[in-house]
């Protein structure tokens, strides 16, 4: 993948800014089937010398053209790239896998195992071509091995240049030592005396990580009977103190704390005795305490490989956000472990004095960013998301089979308000009460409100609903709110995807004209996964709305509320209120206007025009394609958006547009440049799938789906170089909070 910058790469050393030439271990660098011994040290040099093989290469034995190379660090060292220069007339490595840390790996291991990552290699005769690595599993990296089995066929494979681009760390791995604690000391070796205990040696190995300081890392092991769960030292240690009156426990339950106290011995062989742990309040043994890491590397291997898809990916999905490393810090504190069913002051369980603070001060946070009266309105935090917080408004003010009108899904709805077809009650709404929605004027792209206001005085519905998923423009709530007092209906703005806009002042205020709001905390709003219900305080249409929506969040359709989103809302509604917040949020809309401009500028047709907000929805109908097989294109190429309906869709499986928004690479530091060339990387995406819907088996979905993913998919070269560039923008911006 070439490197991406406002230079000429040829012109300027941009990996020697980052080479590890330097922190190569070279005499120590090894490689199988080299036709000439010690070769593979020569491929090694300086950036600027990266075309200087002229007298010694690598090169494997003839009519063998796999190679493995064994490449040291003399310190730990985080791999961002890796530039290949192979050999001209097919004898340059086609393919490429790496391993990290293993040593000793052979060709039958290299063929066995699971590599970190692997690439497809192009013929790359100026070294210009960089291959970028998963980072976050290139971190720490003592030692890489890389193997490549293959070439363009050739009768042997060249290496001519092998250049690492990535920074080092410093920590160096020099000596394995032996430290061993026990339980029973021997007296000669201590100032005091201990209580008998059963015999128990703990064995560590503490890898001396960095040489300067002498600092230890250390991984300790126990032998222990069968009936001992999980590893005897945990992430954050076991440990007993015994003094001379008493058994010393430094934390609640035998396996938290992260000292031992007891004998030091350095001059004595580590014991493989195993002995019964002795017993401590009648318990032999606890739960664990360790990391993630270490109780189950699966999950946290799938989570690893989805931070390294969102560093990657352009995340351009509408409802999607990055939050911040202080509201994950809340999410994932110690409240997740009470319960609190009911309100602060009005609990059915005991213990919530802090639980407590944390709704109320939420409460307060929540009134202060949007800028309301505490004396008009309230709010209840308790939620668990978007969708149930419409329902609980519903089950409030409504009776079962009373009517409501909410914005029809293909016309950018949400399904919670309502969504039914001729001939299936689609929602849960629609399910319990009597929907009719309306819908756009489909010449504009605009909600028809004439239309609006004559099918309300028709239907008489008690509830409307301003909101939507997918409408890049603000609703007229003057409007709204003088068709919904014409009709003696309640109006309602679900405001989960522009929560963050409307807290920031950039997009209209429903507040001023609405009885209830709801949103969702994710999105625009960078809070954690829940959502908030705010009700005027004086009665409406006779309602007590406090009481009514208090009760049908509780006990009505949820128990104990989650009080670790609660903490994590609170934060995100303290950064609401900050300068930066409404700066970001000007930023948002800024550019989702270029992504839009830009998008009109290459042909396409935008519904309503354009966009006032967060998001854009593109009509892909005119160009003969729809969203589901751009979205796939798309995904592979690093590109993730949604496939959405569009006013006049026929089929909400096949719909006809793709759905875009700015808040999560905004969060990241998109600007209006940036967005401008994801246009243009949508652009040649959907040129891609246009392509392939021309050259696909049949016209049905399911087909293009199968043989986008068959091996004979011709396209898959160009997709990748596309993913590439892609890639190349995205992994110059952080990714907050993890």
């Amino acid at each position: 993948m070439a490197c991406v910058h406002d230079h000429n790469c040829e012109d300027h050393d941009c990996s020697a800014d980052w080479s590890l030439y330097k922190h190569i271990d070279l005499p120590k660098v090894s490689a199988l089937n080299e036709a000439v011994s010690g070769s593979a040290k020569s491929v090694f040099r300086a950036w600027e010398h990266r075309l200087n093989a002229s007298e010694s290469y690598l090169e494997s034995n003839e009519d063998d053209p796999e190679l493995i190379i064994f490449i040291p660090f003399t310190s730990d060292v985080k791999i961002k790239g890796i530039s290949i220069v192979g050999g001209a007339d097919g004898t340059s490595p086609a393919k490429m896998r790496a391993f990290i840390n293993r040593e000793g790996i052979d060709f039958s291991d290299a063929q066995s195992m699971q590599p970190v990552q692997e690439w497809d290699l192009v013929e790359n005769f100026q070294g210009v071509l960089e291959y970028q690595t998963r980072y976050s599993k290139f971190q720490s990296v003592a030692n890489i091995t890389l193997h490549f089995p293959e070439n363009f066929g050739g009768d042997t494979t060249q290496i001519l240049y092998i250049g690492l681009k990535g920074e080092a760390t410093q920590l160096k791995r020099e000596f394995v030592g032996t430290i061993v604690y026990e339980l029973r000391p021997n007296p000669s070796d201590h100032k005091f005396s201990f209580l008998p205990l059963p015999p128990l040696i703990i064995e560590f190995r503490a890898c001396l990580r960095n040489a300067s300081s002498g600092a230890a890392a250390v991984m300790g092991s126990l032998q222990q009977p069968v009936w001992v769960k999980g590893p005897a030292f945990p992430s954050k240690g076991f440990g007993l103190g015994v003094t001379q009156t008493q058994l010393k426990m430094n934390s609640v339950g035998p396996l938290k704390s992260s000292k031992l106290e007891g004998s030091l011995v350095t001059g004595r062989p580590p014991s493989s005795v195993s002995v019964a742990m002795p017993e401590i309040g009648g318990l032999q043994g606890s739960f664990s305490d360790n990391s993630l890491g270490d109780t189950d590397p699966e999950v946290q291997s799938i989570i690893a490989d989805e931070k390294e898809r969102q560093f990657r990916n352009l995340s351009l999905i509408a409802s999607e956000n990055f939050t911040s490393r202080a509201v994950m810090e809340a999410v994932g504190s110690c409240l997740t472990n009470k319960y609190s069913e009911g309100l602060p002051g009005k609990r059915y369980y005991g213990g919530n004095v802090n639980i407590d603070k944390m709704e109320i001060l939420c409460q307060e946070r929540a009134l202060r960013a949007f800028h309301l009266d505490g004396e008009k309105w309230g709010v209840n935090v308790q939620p668990l998301s978007g969708s149930p917080a419409n329902f609980e408004v519903y089950t409030a003010i409504l009776n079962p089979h009373d009517r409501i009108m909410g914005l029809d899904l293909p016309h950018g709805g949400h399904l919670s308000h309502g969504f039914m077809t001729p001939k299936r009650r689609v929602s849960g709404t629609s399910i319990y009460f009597e929907s009719m929605p309306y819908r756009l004027d489909e010449s504009t792209g605009l909600v028809d409100y004439d239309m609006l206001e004559k099918t309300a005085i028709l239907f008489r519905p008690k509830l409307i609903i301003a909101g939507a998923s997918a409408y890049p423009r603000d609703f007229d709530y003057p409007r709204m709110r003088k068709i919904a007092d014409s009709v003696g209906a309640f109006l309602m703005a679900d405001m989960a995807h522009i929560s963050g806009l409307v807290a920031a002042s950039v997009v209209a205020d429903p507040f001023e004209y609405c009885d209830i709001v709801t949103t969702t905390t994710h999105k625009s709003l960078r809070g954690p996964r829940g959502g908030m219900i705010f009700f005027k305080k004086d009665p409406v249409l006779g309602v007590d709305l406090e009481s009514a929506i208090n009760n049908a969040v509780f006990p009505g359709l949820q128990g104990g509320p989650h009080n670790h989103t609660i903490a994590g809302l609170a934060v995100s509604l303290k950064l609401a209120q900050s300068p930066e917040f409404k700066t970001y949020q000007k930023q948002v809309v800024a550019n989702s206007r270029a992504l839009a401009d830009r998008l009109i500028s290459l042909g396409y047709k935008l519904v309503s025009g354009g966009s006032d907000n967060h998001l854009v929805l593109v009509d892909l109908r005119p160009l003969g394609i729809d969203g589901a097989r751009v979205e796939k294109i798309l995904d592979l190429a690093s590109i993730t958006l949604n496939k959405n309906s569009v006013p006049g869709d026929k089929s909400a499986l096949v719909p006809g547009g793709i759905r875009m928004g700015a808040p999560a690479m905004t969060t990241r530091g998109f600007t209006e440049n940036d967005f401008e060339s994801a246009a243009d990387f949508i652009h040649e995406g959907v040129q891609i799938a246009l392509a392939a819907k021309k050259a696909a088996p049949s016209s049905k979905v399911q087909d293009f789906m199968k043989f986008v993913e068959s091996p004979d998919f011709p396209f898959t070269q160009r997709i990748s170089e596309l993913q590439g560039r892609v890639e190349a923008l995205t992994t110059k911006f952080p990714l907050p909070g993890v």
